[in-house]
């Protein structure tokens, strides 16, 4: 979370690259009271396709509907294969309170605790293909399966449909609140439009 914040503080922009920093440049940002702020909700604004204002509202641990949001892309423009959006799932909405350096100045910081999706491998989805993208949740194995995210990023919430014929996996994590369920994950979702 501190590298999350430090990113931020310094203005490298995010990539999706979860980044490095030394212990002693961490140590530098120090939460006010040690305590991080729970919310139950949060509010994306965004445009519609008709040129309209609008907003999703998510809540985490209320209908599985209200907890998928969705980025935009930061892999190569280049890459014909790539998809213009990544997926996520939030698993908790929060703020801190922070003093960076010594500093007497108090900067508060809101962000999301976040499961990645990852692209179904070999999958062609998309209007040129006629049928849904397919997304998976990305395994535990994986260094970056959970992450930090700034409430900016988001473009607005995402409709993600379970592929119920591909059943259940406890492959991709071990027992977890972070699970959709206590009989393990849906091994795909389809991406709704």
């Amino acid at each position: 979370m501190k590298a999350h914040i430090l990113a931020r503080i310094r203005g490298i922009p995010f990539t999706g690259d979860e980044l490095i920093f030394e212990p002693e440049e961490l140590d530098d940002i120090v939460l006010q009271n040690n305590y991080i702020y729970e919310h139950k909700t949060a509010s994306f604004n965004y445009t519609t396709y008709d040129l309209r204002r609008d907003q999703d509202t998510l809540n985490p641990t209320g209908p599985a509907l209200r907890r998928y949001v969705m980025i935009p892309s930061y892999e190569d423009a280049n890459d014909n294969g790539s998809h213009p959006f990544w997926y996520t799932r939030v698993l908790g909405i929060f703020h801190i309170n922070v003093y960076y350096q010594g500093s007497n100045k108090k900067r508060k910081f809101q962000f999301l605790t976040v499961r990645w999706f990852g692209e179904e491998p070999g999958w062609l989805g998309g209007a040129r293909h006629l049928r849904l993208n397919k997304v998976g949740y990305v395994s535990e194995e994986d260094p970056e399966a959970f992450g930090f995210l700034d409430p900016s990023e988001v473009l607005r919430a995402c409709h993600l449909i379970p592929a119920f014929v591909e059943g259940k996996t406890t492959s991709l994590l071990g027992p977890s609140i972070a699970r959709d369920g206590k009989d393990g994950d849906w091994v795909n979702y389809y991406v709704m439009r």
